[in-house]
């Protein structure tokens, strides 16, 4: 009797772990889109971090606004683009390109960042001198 209780609870505890693996893999293929941000070295230039749900390969370069940007790979899977994108609040395509092939391999439209010691970066929050009571339930 106690054998097939524990048959029993082990098979569900298999199941279980079957079946988180399945909806890890759901939820990662719903994430397919690479993730992009954008950092302002200085009024002129951006530094671009690219990283890919998959593993990435190649010599990459890439157009913004017209301008070319030097691409670096870090494997396995983040592209590090560098190059002159001013300071507005239009928007732009980037775009990635195969240097080998000439084919594209990623476009996304980005806005510029605000430029250092403009005064238009989001201020940081100053904490509080004292902390916050809570009320009394009672």
């Amino acid at each position: 009797m106690r054998q097939s209780r524990v048959r029993k609870v082990s098979l569900v505890l298999f199941l279980v772990m079957v079946f988180s693996l399945f909806a890890t893999s759901v939820y990662a293929r719903q994430s397919d889109d690479p993730t992009v941000n954008v950092f302002r070295i200085n009024r002129l230039y951006v530094l671009i971090k690219i990283t890919f749900p998959t593993e990435i390969s190649g010599n990459f370069a890439g157009t913004l606004a017209g301008k070319h940007f030097d691409c670096v790979t870090v494997p396995p899977s983040t592209l590090i683009c560098i190059g002159p994108f001013r300071y507005g609040p239009e928007a732009a395509t980037l775009t990635i390109y195969d240097q080998d092939t000439k084919e594209n391999f990623f476009e996304k439209v980005i806005k510029s960042p605000p430029a250092p010691g403009t005064g238009d970066e989001t201020p940081e929050p100053k904490p509080t001198e004292k902390p916050t009571e809570e009320p009394v339930l009672g």
